[in-house]
C-alpha cells in the first residue's frame, strides 16, 4: 500500500518528545513517520488540557495528536511483560503459531513447557489445542492437560513453514465466537470511541485549535470483543494490507479525522480517515512504522 505522505518528509528531532513515556513516543513517531510529519510533545511540564503532541508538515500546516489506551487491568499487567520479550518466542519446530493465554497464565511455566507442545503438535499434524484430547497424545498429555486447566490455547499460523516467524504470545480474556472477515469491526470500533477514556481524548481534540486531529488507541487484551480481537491476530498473520474488512469503516466523531489504531502485538497499524481503511505495516518489536 503506497503511504499517503505530505510533501517531503521532516527529520525528526528525537528531543523534540522529550516528556513523553514509551508507548507515547512510539506510538507519535509511528504517526508521523506515515504521514511525513514532524512531532513534538506538547502535554508536557504539567500543562493541563493540551493536546500530547504536534505533527508539522513541510508545507507548514499543523495538526493534533492523542495518545490513549484501553483494555483490561489483568491484560494490561501481562502484556507489560510480554514487552520484555517482545511478544514472541523463538519457534522450536517448523511453523510459527499464536499462544493465547489467559490473565493468570505463569509465563515461566509456560516458557517451560511451549517448546514440548509445539513439537508435539507438529509431529503429529494437529494444527491447534482446540477440543483437543490431550490423551490422544500421551508423549505430552501432562503438558496438554496443564495448558487446559492454565487457559493457554495453542493455534497453528497458516501453512508455510516459518510464515512470520515466531510464537506470537496474546492475552484473551475469554472465549466465543470468532469474526473471521471482521465484518463486526466497524461496530466494535464505534464502541471504543464512546469508552469514557477515549471520549475524553476526543473531547480534548474537539477544543484544541487545530482543523486536523489525530488519536492514536493502543489496544490491550480485553480492549476490543473477543471475536474481532481473536480475528485480528488470524488477519494480522494471513492477510496482507491490501486486504480490507468486509464492512464499510465506522463515521469518526466530530472533532476527530484521523484514528489509528494498535491491537496488542499486531504487526499492522489500523488507520480510519476519509470514510476508508488502511493497514501499515509495523513492526512490533521494534515499535515502529515500515515504509
Amino acid at each position: 500500500m503506497k503511504h499517503e505522505v505530505t510533501g517531503v518528509a521532516c527529520i525528526q528531532d528525537a528531543d523534540a518528545l522529550a516528556g513523553l513515556d514509551e508507548f507515547e513516543t512510539r506510538s507519535v513517531l509511528a504517526v508521523a513517520a506515515i504521514t511525513g510529519a514532524c512531532a513534538k510533545a506538547n502535554d508536557i511540564n504539567g500543562c493541563q488540557g493540551v493536546v500530547d503532541a504536534l505533527l508539522r508538515y513541510p508545507d507548514g500546516r499543523c495538526a493534533a495528536l492523542e495518545v490513549t489506551s484501553v483494555g483490561s487491568t489483568q491484560g494490561r499487567e501481562v502484556l507489560g511483560l510480554l514487552n520484555k520479550c517482545h511478544g514472541r518466542w523463538p519457534i522450536p519446530g517448523k511453523y510459527s503459531w499464536l499462544v493465547l493465554i489467559g490473565g493468570k497464565t505463569r509465563l515461566g511455566d509456560l516458557k517451560k513447557r511451549y517448546k514440548d507442545i509445539i513439537l508435539g503438535l507438529e509431529d503429529d499434524g494437529f494444527d491447534s489445542t482446540i477440543l483437543l484430547d490431550p490423551s490422544r497424545l500421551p508423549a505430552i498429555q501432562n503438558s496438554l492437560e496443564w495448558a487446559a486447566t492454565a487457559r493457554v490455547t495453542f493455534i497453528k499460523i497458516g501453512s508455510r513453514p516459518v510464515w512470520n516467524t515466531g510464537v506470537f504470545l496474546e492475552v484473551r480474556e475469554s472465549g466465543g465466537v470468532v469474526d473471521s472477515q471482521l465484518s463486526g469491526l466497524a461496530g466494535a470500533i464505534e464502541d471504543l470511541l464512546a469508552d469514557d477514556i477515549v471520549h475524553k481524548h476526543i473531547e480534548k481534540l474537539r477544543r484544541s485549535v487545530y482543523q486536523e486531529t489525530h488519536l492514536f488507541v493502543g489496544v490491550f487484551a480485553g480492549g476490543l470483543p473477543f471475536a474481532q480481537e481473536f480475528s485480528i491476530a488470524a488477519w494480522d498473520m494471513e492477510h496482507t494490507v491490501a486486504d480490507l474488512p468486509a464492512c464499510e469503516p465506522p463515521e469518526l466523531p466530530s472533532g476527530l479525522t484521523r484514528l489509528w489504531i494498535l491491537i496488542g502485538m499486531s504487526s499492522f497499524l489500523l488507520e480510519i480517515s476519509n470514510g476508508k481503511w488502511r493497514w501499515h505495516p509495523y513492526d512490533s518489536v521494534l515499535g515502529r512504522a515500515i515504509l
